[in-house]
């Protein structure tokens, strides 16, 4: 239901070449939005708001508008939001770019910044909490990247541990099959107060022959030395931990890994806090 509810409204919101009448530019974001989303049986419009506004360098005049949308599933009484990015130069309106050479789509490079609420103890894996400095990451145990991009800023910022801080977030992807049940391993270790559990995981590089949940763990276990179970990974305060995670993700629109934060900003090409070292 949720799915399908989503995928219907943004699609009632990919209507190109609309002219967008009102003042200002922002104004106009809000009233198509009001316009585009008609009334429903299923649900009920309770607000739209912008949450950023940023200029395109890549399509001169254009603003992309990171906008969210509060509804009301009357059947459920349950109260959902979607996030969404939308570009506009205020006078016609699209969903997306791609970027010709690469066809990769211009929304997914796109997030909001990471705020204060991000920076807790519970996800700092490297460095001091009060340091200046703060890297934050986004990432899957399974992506090939990661696999280069983690170790390097765990490193980094132990040798830099007094003026950057390293804060770790699971998002595993549902093309990695058997990343589920990985992360859920790695919560459980660290909760056990394994010691560098994120690092060691990393560097191990885990090639799954099988990515049933018994044989990941299987994996896991014989490569940290542990003995879990699956009944032992998958215990509500763990699923939780998960679920929190995968939701920090989408509250601020991360639809990929490794997607690296500097000091609330991301940053694309994933290495610029080595030119912050004097």
């Amino acid at each position: 239901m949720m799915k399908s509810l989503t995928l219907k409204l943004l699609t009632i919101l990919v209507a190109l070449n609309i002219s967008l009448w009102a003042n200002p530019e922002e104004e106009k974001v809000l009233s198509f939005f009001k316009n585009a989303i008609a009334a429903s049986a299923d649900y009920e419009l309770k607000k739209i708001e912008i949450l950023k506004k940023e200029p395109l360098e890549e399509a001169k005049g254009f603003h992309a508008y990171f906008v969210k949308i509060d509804l009301t599933l009357k059947a459920k009484k349950k109260d959902i939001s979607i996030s969404d990015i939308v570009f506009t130069n205020g006078e016609v309106l699209t969903k997306d770019f791609l970027y010709l050479e690469t066809k990769k789509s211009m929304k997914n490079s796109l997030t909001l910044d990471v705020d204060a609420s991000f920076y807790d103890k519970a996800h700092l894996i490297e460095g001091s909490i009060e340091a200046k400095n703060k890297l934050l990451v986004f990432s899957d145990p399974l992506c090939p990247s990661c696999m280069e991009v983690i170790p390097e800023l765990i490193h980094f910022t132990k040798e830099n541990s007094k003026d950057f801080a390293l804060y770790y977030y699971n998002f595993p992807l549902s093309i990695h099959k058997g990343a589920d049940t990985l992360v859920k391993a790695m919560i459980k270790a660290k909760q056990d107060g394994l010691k560098d559990i994120t690092l060691k995981v990393y560097e191990e590089v885990f090639e799954l022959e099988k990515t049933d949940e018994q044989s990941v763990l299987d994996t896991f276990n014989k490569a940290m030395g542990t003995k879990y179970t699956l009944v032992q990974i998958d215990t509500k305060e763990i699923r939780a931990i998960l679920e929190q995670d995968i939701q920090k993700a989408k509250d601020i629109l991360v639809k990929g890994t490794p997607t690296l934060f500097i000091n609330g900003k991301r940053d694309m090409s994933k290495k610029a806090y080595k030119d912050m070292v004097k």
